[in-house]
This record gives structure tokens, sequence and C-alpha cells, in this order.
């Protein structure tokens, strides 16, 4: 039902207000990035099926993942750490410049814990490895979950702080206005001045015409107000939140201004100013409606849930005050009216009259009734105080009847008696017939914000924790005013340089003060005040900068400025991450030694490396290396540290597998971790120097031990730096195994070879000549086939050779002229009646001997496979080049097997050509295809070829 205003019934008033807030959805919209499109797709649709709140969006690449952030709105981004172009951290580093709060998660294939310690720096929320099954979606989808509700609870405390100091600004006000014209200019000029708030304005709207007048209006408007046209009816111009909020008695919001279809009619002024989102609120009291609320953000999807009802709350002050002002005036203008409006008042008020020493109630209206529980008859003719006045408080309404008897207007907060109970109310008392030397008696309305006051002590409980998190925080934490006094501070700051210092002996304080104090714990104290000066000049968001102190230590450092309703604020985190620092120090001299483990060519050097990286890295000097000794059939030392010898009084003696704590770890390929090596029952001996051990398995090459004379020595850091180094010791291992492998692998190869060369050849030497012979004495028709087979033989041995001798290597590569060359490689194959089309203005980069064979035999396979006349045509790609030939061709489904070992269609082939020429293409790095040429022969094509035009 809507209540006409009893001053104008023609009028209905708008508070629109402009403002700069960020927005919490109900449900969570994923960003994931990762170049591996079936793993992202996949990923999408578990994800969404583990939890109904999440939407997953993808991107193939961190580029594209950039563009998608920048064009749309989420509230987490996911993404690979090993991508083509750019890896998960330096996206991380592209999205922190932008969004340096955006929840991020790095996941990877890879267990790393350099690329923890890398993610983790570089400002990611949280580090999750890829893991087979479904299990990892649950434990992705919880962590995506937990930390954007972590980034949403900050985002909220910090706007309903800010709300909750605005609106009682506005209360203020409110309660200290004279008039309506008075209160409506103040609540414009305080929404005006106050941060990040942009324009207010009040408006009417007109029943005849349901349109929006201004009224009052403050802040940066310019000409907006002349430009746009609001009404409340069904017309694009009464679809937005502005008549939403009117007809339906809701708050309405446009979240995207530029792309909600219902903001058509004002979008182009808007945006032009900067706003961004609306959001409407309808400014009812007692299901009165004065108008509404409309505010303007300059960022999309400003405004959350809770901002929303805190929003609602300050219209139904605003209106609650209006309506106040309005009685007022009119009590004391027109008697009739307040009869009028007394009668239906949304609120309870109740008429008084000063009856002797008493109060008397001389009527109360039908709100009364319902908020109290009491009905007219019961307490008209009583004495207030008797009425509903609880006994603790009828002191307090003594002196309120003092000041309301000399004509004072009183506005504060009661307990009143109702007929369920004490309740809180907000009692604005009015006297009226002040002319004379008495009043002739007082309205007084009554607003309960019982459950409002009950909403503020859990707002004050939650600021209470806040501020006991704040304390229990692992860094130092100070924040000043514009002013440079500080207004927060927690003693970790004090304990975090080192200095007696308290938070309680920092608020209030000037920072500069406080700096001047701190500086001399550093190691560069004049520059420890010169970037805190810069800073504030700058005030832009600074993270992570290094701080190094006097005693060795170094500091993280982040700064943040930002707003509060007073004026702009700063704040200054604190944290110690010496630890952190040596840490990464370990990690580069592992990395350093991953390094030179690649130049090892036997397992003794691999160990060698390892048993000194060992003592480098963890300071620990007794640590040494055994491998598995199959004729032995038990672990023998390898390389040890001297210090091993010392405490053994020997050299290490061999371990066996079935009865010693590393054969343990041999046989189930587990680390472990003793801290007191006597307790073991299948300790080998039970006498030994050593208390604590780490073990560590080498794959199938042996194990890693690291040793200490005193128990429970080492910590979960130790075990994490030996995890990383037995994993380089075993690749590198692998490395030698694989080297070994391969040696004796060519070797076999060279004894084939020579078997081709010499076994073979001469024998076939041999049938030739004495083919030659006979021909020569006799005539034969079978002479003709068996020296058919001799040159088949040939070819068959000659490309066996190849592929033997050859392998895969690649010489250095060298500038190729492919015209000149191809001209050469024609003249060293019979073509026969064959023609070459070549025209290649083009240079490439490959190894000419190889090419050579390459590209003769291409030639070779197409004069083979078609009659003498065919035409062989040699050209140029964008990255690389083509042979083709008019021939017959190679069906389509024979087109995957030609490069097969031994497949061959010509009567005399080896069915080894085109295998070599894929083995020379792919040793260069290229990739060959063949498809149907552009006459209908067959068509090779070679690309990813380095190319230069001649």
């Amino acid at each position: 039902m809507v209540r006409i205003n009893p001053q104008n019934p023609q009028s209905y008033h708008t508070i629109i207000i402009t403002t700069d807030i960020v927005s919490e959805t109900a449900g969570i919209t994923v960003l994931h990035v990762d170049d591996d499109v079936e793993f992202v797709e996949l990923a999408a649709e578990r994800l969404e099926q583990e939890s109904e709140q999440l939407t997953v969006e993808t991107a193939t690449s961190a580029s594209e993942g950039l563009d998608r952030l920048t064009a749309d709105k989420f509230d987490c981004v996911v993404s690979d750490y090993r991508m083509h172009g750019q890896t998960g951290i330096e996206f991380l580093r592209e999205i922190r410049n932008r969004q340096p709060d955006l929840p991020f998660i790095l996941l990877t294939g890879e267990g790393s814990e350099e690329v923890a310690s890398d993610a983790i720096s570089a400002g990611a929320t949280d580090y999750l490895q890829k893991q087979l099954g479904g299990d990892q979606y649950t434990g992705l989808a919880n962590r995506i979950k937990n930390a954007v509700e972590k980034h949403r609870a900050q985002q909220r405390a910090v706007n309903l702080d800010r709300i909750r100091g605005l609106k009682g600004d506005i209360n203020q006000a409110l309660m200290r206005a004279d008039s309506r014209s008075a209160a409506e200019a103040r609540v414009c000029e305080i929404i005006s001045d106050s941060d990040p708030y942009l324009f207010a304005w009040i408006g009417d709207l007109n029943p005849d015409t349901q349109q929006v007048t201004p009224r009052a209006s403050a802040g940066i408007e310019e000409g907006y107000l002349d430009t746009i046209t609001i009404t409340v009816d069904d017309t694009p111009t009464g679809r937005g939140p502005g008549g939403t909020a009117i007809a339906e008695r809701r708050v309405a919001v446009s979240q995207n201004i530029t792309k909600d279809q219902q903001f058509e009619a004002w979008r182009e002024e808007a945006v032009s100013r900067g706003y961004q989102a609306v959001a409407a609120v309808p400014l009812e009291h007692q299901e009165r409606l004065y108008g509404e609320l409309l505010v303007y953000a300059s960022q999309p999807h400003a405004f959350d849930k809770p901002e929303q009802e805190l929003l609602a709350e300050l219209g139904g002050d605003i209106a609650y005050a209006i309506h106040s002002l309005e009685i007022k005036g009119d009590l004391h203008q027109e008697q009739t009216r307040q009869r009028a409006l007394f009668e239906n008042a949304p609120n309870p008020v109740i008429a008084g009259e000063e009856d002797g020493s008493s109060h008397r109630i001389i009527n109360v209206n039908d709100a009364f009734e319902k908020a109290f529980g009491y009905t007219a008859e019961e307490v008209i003719g009583s004495d207030v105080a008797e009425a509903i006045v609880p006994e603790d408080g009828k002191t307090a309404h003594e002196q309120f009847r003092e000041r309301v008897e000399a004509g004072e207007s009183i506005t504060t907060e009661v307990e009143r008696m109702t007929a369920k109970g004490t309740r809180e109310f907000l009692l604005h008392v009015i006297p009226y017939g002040t002319d004379g030397e008495t009043i002739d008696g007082t309205y007084a309305w009554y607003l309960d914000i019982t459950d409002r006051k009950r909403r503020k002590q859990e707002i004050d409980r939650t600021n209470s924790i806040l501020r006991t998190i704040l304390e229990n925080l692992p860094m130092g934490v100070l924040v000043e005013d514009s002013d440079r006094e500080v207004i927060m501070a927690n003693d970790q700051l004090g304990n975090t340089f080192d200095i007696p210092l308290t938070g309680d002996d920092l608020i209030g304080r000037d920072c500069d003060a406080a700096a001047e104090q701190i500086k001399d714990q550093c190691a560069e104290p004049a520059k420890f005040t010169a970037d805190i000066d810069e800073r504030l000049a700058n005030r832009e968001l600074v993270h992570n900068e290094e701080i190094r102190l006097a005693d060795g230590r170094v500091l993280k450092r982040d700064y943040l400025p930002y707003s509060l309703p007073a004026g702009d604020a700063n704040m200054w985190l604190y944290r110690d991450i010496t630890t952190q620092k040596e840490y990464e120090e370990t990690l580069k001299e592992l990395l350093a030694s991953t390094q030179e483990l690649q130049s090892a060519t036997t397992p003794k050097e691999v160990a060698t490396i390892g048993a000194k990286t060992a003592r480098g890295v963890f300071d620990r000097p007794i640590n040494g290396i055994h491998l598995y000794d199959e004729s032995e059939a038990a672990l023998l030392p390898v390389a040890w540290t001297v210090a091993v010898e010392k405490q053994l009084g020997t050299e290490p003696p061999a371990l066996p597998i079935e009865n010693s704590l590393a054969g343990r770890v041999y046989r189930t390929g587990d680390s472990e971790s003793y801290g007191k090596i006597t307790e073991q029952q299948d300790c080998f001996t039970g006498e030994t120097p050593f208390q604590s051990e780490l073990i560590y398995p080498l794959g199938d090459h042996g194990v890693f031990i690291l040793s200490e004379t005193e128990p429970e020595a080492f910590d979960q850091v130790d075990k994490t730096l030996a995890q990383i180094l037995s994993s380089s010791l075993t690749r590198a291992l692998d490395r030698v195994s694989q080297r070994q492998q391969l040696e004796n692998k060519n070797e076999r190869l060279d004894k084939f070879a020579s078997v081709l060369s010499h076994d073979l050849r001469n024998p076939l030497n041999v049938a030739e000549g004495r083919l030659e012979l006979a021909q020569e004495e006799l005539e034969s028709q079978h002479f003709a086939p068996i020296e058919r087979s001799h040159t088949r033989m040939r070819s068959l041995i000659d490309d066996l050779l190849s592929l033997a001798r050859d392998g895969d290597d690649i010489s250095e590569l060298e500038p190729v002229d492919l015209n000149l060359f191809v001209e050469k490689c024609w003249s060293n194959v019979d073509t026969q009646q064959a023609t070459l089309v070549a025209n290649i203005e083009q240079t490439i980069q490959a190894d000419r001997s190889q090419f050579k064979q390459l590209i003769e035999n291409l030639i070779r396979n197409a004069v083979e496979h078609s009659d003498s006349e065919v035409s062989v045509t040699i050209g140029a790609l964008d990255n690389g080049f083509f042979v083709e030939d008019d021939g017959s061709g190679i069906p389509s489904d024979e087109r995957d097997e030609v490069f097969d070992f031994g497949y061959s269609t010509a009567a005399n082939g080896t069915g080894f050509g085109l295998s070599i020429v894929r083995r020379i293409a792919e040793a260069h790095g290229w990739e060959i295809i063949v498809t149907e040429g552009t006459e209908g022969g067959a068509r090779f094509e070679i690309t990813k070829v380095t190319t230069s035009p001649n």
C-alpha cells in the first residue's frame, strides 16, 4: 500500500547516490587456464559437478586468460604451471599487476617445491599438484571455495565498515536537521563528500506524469540531471533500477551498466561519467513510500547482499527522518493535520499532556497498539512512566520531561515495556503549544530498534573477532590516517623489528616519529624512511618490498593505500622472511648441483656430486650414497663424506638388501625418516654412532643416506630438500644408465654395419662377378632376373647400412641453397626420362650429407613408382618445401604406412627409402606428411624448417 505525502499528495521522493564498491554473487565464477584443451574441458565439467556453486569458464593460453579477465569478472583463477608461451607463474605476475587480490590457484603436474615456492612468492593464493583420479577435483573445488570465501569476507568487512560509518554520519545529520530541505541538502553533501561516492540527488515523483524531477543535489554531476529521464511505468525509462525499486518496494540493482539491457535508456550518459553499476533502494517507512535511494558505482558488480541490506536500512532511516521532520512541521502549523497524521502514522505515537506532576497519555495510534500490545483503553489516562517506562528508566524519563517542558525536542534511545517484554526504541519527543510559558502537550514517536541493536551487537562482535585476528597475525601491521596518525597497530610489529614497542604504544602517535624509532634497526636507515615518503607520495600498491635489518634478517613490506569515510588511509605490513630467503638460497644451490649432474657420465661421478651437494645444502657432513651391485646382491658404498669414516672408524660397509634399513627403502621404493635408529627391528647392526637417519631411494640404482649422531635431528625442511636432491640424483643416474644402454646399442649397430659392409657385400660382389662371366660365355633368359635380384640386394644393403651407421645423428647445420642443391641431387639419381621442375628461391639450415640422401630418396621414390615420363616438382612453402610428382599417387588408406620399414609397392623397391626420409626429417626437428599432389600424384610436404629467402 502506498501512503501519500501529507505535505504534497502529488509527489513522491527519490534519493540517488553514486558509489564505488565491490559486490558478492551467490555463485563462484572460475577462469581455468590450461593449454591442454581436453584436460581443461574435463576439469571444468568435473568442478561444476562437484559444486553447483561453481561456474567454470576456460582459456587455453595465458594471453587468452588475460583477455578474459579484462572483458569479464571472475571470482577465482585456476592456472596450469607449464604452458606454451608463458608459465603459470608469469601469468600470475601479470594478474597481480592488474588485480592484486584476485584469488589465484596454481594447478601443476609437477610436484616441485621450487614451483610451489615461486608460486607463493609471486602471490598465489594456493598451490595444488595434479593427481590421478577424481578426488583431485573435490580437493580443487574446496580450495576454490575457501579462497573465494576468504576474499569475499575481507571485502565485505571493508564495505560494511565504510557503509556503517556513512550511515552513522547521515543519521546524525538527520537528527540535527530542522527542516526537510536542510536535511535533504545535508544528506546529499555528506554522500558526495564521502569517498568512494561520486554524486547524490533527491527527486520528487509526480504521480500524474510518473516522472522523477530533481529536488536537491551535490557532488560530481556534469549536467547528468539535465540529460536523463526516470519514470515509474512500463516504458524503457521506467524499467531501470529506479522505476523497479518504487514499483516493487525492494532494492533493485543493475550490476553492469554496459551490458544491462534494462539500463539502455541511460547507458551513454552514465558511462560517460564513469558510472558502471546502480543500486536503487526504496525510502519506505512503515509501509509508506517516501521515494528511493539510487547508488551509482564506478565498477561493475559493486553491490553484494550485506551492502544492499545496509543501504536498505539507510533508506529506512532517511525515510523515517523525512517523515519525522514533516510531522514536526505539520504539528506546529496545523492541528487538524496533526490529528490525521497521528492517526495514520506508521510508527507508534503517543499524545500526552502535562497534568501537574504527571505526564498523562491522552491518545495513542493504531501502530502503538500493534507494537506495544496494549489497547488504547488500557493506557489512555494513565501516566507514561507507569504505563510503559521500566523501573530503571524512570530517572532518565523525568529528566526528559524537564527538557521537554522547557520546549526542547528530544531524540534518544530508550527501553520501554511492551506486552511481550522490554524492547529498545528510538524515541522522538516533540512538544507543541510552546508559545506561552508552558507547553500544551507532546507527541512521542517510537521506532523499534531491538532487532537493529541486535545486529549492531553482532557486528561489534565481528569487529572484536577481527581485532583478535589482527593481534594474532604472524606479521606486523600498522594503519595510519591522512594526518599520519597511527589508528591501528599490533604487538607483532615491535616483535618483527625486535624492539620493545606494543600496538597500544603506537596508536595515536605520529607515524613519522614511529618510523624514526624503527629505522635504526635497518641496515640502511635513511633508505627506510625515504622509501616510506616515496610510497606516500605515489599512493600506489607495493607488494613484497625487501628490507634488510642490521642483524642480518630480511623483512618483506607491503604498502596498501585505501580510503576511510574520514579520508585517505595507509596500511603497512611487515613480515620476517629470513628463513624463506635461506630456503631459497638452498634451493639455488640444489639447482646448481642439478646442472652439474647433467655433465656426469658415470654412476660414481653422480654419487660424488650428490655427496658433495648434500654436505653444502644440509650443512650436515654425514651423508653417503650406496648403489646396488647385482653380483653382490647388496648396496655398495660409492661416495661418502670424510665425516662418515670419522664416525665409523673405517669406510662405510656394504648394506644387505634383506636385513638393513637402507635395504628396506631400496626394496619398497619409499623414503624413511628415523628419529631413533636403535629402536628399529631390522637394523642390521646393534652398534652404530648414528641416532637419526633420512634414507631416500634412488630408483633402481640405490639409496641416499643422511645421518646424524643426535636423535630426532631432522625437520620437515630437511626432508623436503632431501626429496628434491634424491629426485635429481635419480634422474642423473637414469640418464647415465640410458647413455650406457645407448652406447651398447651403437656398438651392436656398428657390428651389424660391419656384417652388411663386409660379410654380405663380399659374397654379393663374387655373385655379380660370376654372373658377368656367365653372361660372356652363355645366353639365358635367367640372367636378367638374377641381375635385378643383385641390384635389389645391393640397394637393401646400402639402405640398411645407412640406417645402422647414421642413426639419428645430425652434424652441424649449415645454409643450403635449395635450387642448386636439388639440381645436383637430381643428377645423382637414375631419373630415366623423368623431368624436374624446380625454381626455389629459398635457403634452409640442414646437415648437407643427410639432406642429400633425403632429397635423392624422394626423387628416386617418384621415379620408381611412376612411368619414365613422370614430372617431379620441388617448391617452397612458408616454413619448408614440398616434393610432388604427377604419377599414380598413393591411395589415402595407405598414406600412414608408406614410412614404415620394409613397405614398398614398387617391384624393385627396398621398402627403406621413405623410412630413411622420415628419420632424417625427424632428426632435423622437421615434420613430414604425404598427401595428394596438384596433378593427382604423390606430394610430400616437409615443414617446421628454418628458412630464409635467397
